[in-house]
């Protein structure tokens, strides 16, 4: 949802002039990462021509998070151009500092699938800034990472398949533990809806399927150090 705000320009030959800008609310805290009040208006609003394209403005808004205090500054683009309403419409540049990822996976994960982490961090931070309308196919592309480079360390034997197969059928055909194989098949239902343009499960969101991505990501942790702890039961000295 966007906001209308009121921002004051910068540049020291416009003097006070004044422009209203609509610009997407702020979710994220780059910072903590904890949830922000998108409506809350910024501590400081601040715009300037771009020097090279007059064509267009920057604008900056300075934020304080409501959790821990932390100041950030997000940069948007908007064209001079004024909308339907005498604002000026944005889009959403970048933010300062960049979204720390803090996510962490088992070094088993990372051996496992590192694209699957790479393609997971990736998502987390555009998620952070606000790009919630990328976020969730890439999050969809991680799942099948890591789904099909477990299923391919299973079954060493089939690995070219596995990896041309559709994420649905791998997933009936690889995965036999349950733990494993019911979340990542509703992840994967609720992660097709975001590269959809009709959404068939508008119940299920993309927190939901960050929380059955976890679940998928702690079981095959689990299986792959049970596994490796039958294999070294069964080298070791009078085990038959």
């Amino acid at each position: 949802m966007k906001y209308v705000f009121e921002a004051k320009c910068i540049c020291s030959d416009q003097g006070d002039n004044t422009a209203e800008f609509s610009v997407d609310g702020v979710k994220r805290c780059p910072h903590c990462l904890n949830a922000q009040t998108p409506s809350m208006k910024p501590l400081s609003l601040f715009y300037c021509p771009d020097s090279k394209d007059d064509r267009f403005y920057h604008l900056y808004a300075t934020h304080i998070c409501v959790n821990c205090e932390s100041c950030y500054l997000v940069h948007y683009i908007a064209r001079r151009s004024l909308g339907g309403y005498g604002y000026l419409e944005t889009v959403f540049s970048e933010t300062y500092p960049e979204p720390d990822g803090m996510i962490h996976f088992s070094s088993r994960i990372e051996d496992l699938s590192p694209d699957f982490v790479a393609t997971y961090k990736d998502s987390f931070i555009a998620e952070g800034s606000g790009l919630s309308t990328i976020c969730g196919p890439g999050y969809r592309k991680a799942l099948e990472y890591l789904i099909k480079d477990y299923a391919a360390s299973l079954n060493p034997d089939a690995v070219d398949r596995i990896l041309k197969t559709p994420l649905a059928k791998v997933i009936s055909a690889y995965i036999m533990e349950k733990n494993i194989s019911d979340p990542a098949r509703l992840a994967a239902k609720i992660g097709n809806d975001e590269t959809h343009y009709v959404r068939k499960l508008d119940n299920l969101s993309l927190e939901n399927f960050k929380d059955l991505l976890s679940s998928v990501v702690a079981f095959i942790d689990y299986d792959i150090t049970a596994r490796r702890a039958g294999d070294i039961l069964k080298n070791l000295p009078g085990q038959r």
